[in-house]
């Protein structure tokens, strides 16, 4: 179980940095303020992602 958390949060991860990397050339685009909005859902969503790995790992679907 420990191997899958810690795959599960090296991705979150790497899902986290290239979103937030996106952010920062979008305001250095000059890009407007809906990109924020979109930033803060993708990163909930890479979180729900996560959890959701884990939970079905913990009741034996994967």
């Amino acid at each position: 179980m420990n191997d899958w958390v810690a795959y599960i949060t090296a991705y979150a991860g790497r899902a986290a940095e290239k979103v937030y990397r996106n952010q920062r050339e979008s305001e250095l685009n000059g890009k407007d303020s809906c990109d924020k909005k979109r930033f803060r859902e993708n990163m909930v969503k890479v979180a729900a992602l996560a959890l959701a790995a884990i939970e079905a790992h913990e009741n034996g679907y994967c």
